[in-house]
């Protein structure tokens, strides 16, 4: 936005997971919070954190559990939430499914996973207008675009 000023704010999915671009935002001043595939690396870094390093996560909805911790990847900070089902639905994913991400913001740990989360919403709203009123924008016809 023109003429915007204070911190700058890239957060993405594992789809800009690229050391690269990582490098570049770090070099502009931006922080960033960018997800990881899960790559075997990625794995044995989270088996490695200690089960009493986990923090539990109190906004979750009910009929699930979810955690958060943290650990490094070279230089860079290793965020993941792990989650599971509770309940008769445990038993479709009786396990921990882990979502992590990279980041160079040094705020406390639940702060920058709850706002890493909030892409998601964003990311939905956008989902739901492309299935909506924007499956047929632009239209071809001027005047309707206008509108």
């Amino acid at each position: 936005m023109p003429g915007a000023s204070g911190t700058k704010l890239l957060r993405a999915d594992s789809g800009f997971w690229n050391q690269r671009i990582m490098t570049r935002l770090q070099a502009a001043g931006w922080t960033y919070s960018i997800g990881v595939r899960q790559q075997k690396h990625i794995k044995t870094a989270i088996a490695a954190i200690p089960e009493q390093d986990w923090q539990p996560l109190e906004d979750y909805p009910e009929g699930g559990e979810a955690q958060i911790a943290q650990t490094m990847l070279g230089q860079q900070r290793l965020i993941i939430r792990r989650t599971r089902l509770l309940g008769a639905q445990a038993e479709l994913w009786p396990d921990w499914r882990h979502f992590a991400f990279l980041t160079n913001r040094r705020e406390p740990l639940a702060q920058v996973e709850a706002e890493h989360r909030e892409h998601a919403v964003v990311e939905l709203a956008i989902r739901d207008l492309k299935d909506q009123a924007l499956k047929h924008f632009p239209s071809g016809k001027f005047l309707a675009n206008a509108a």
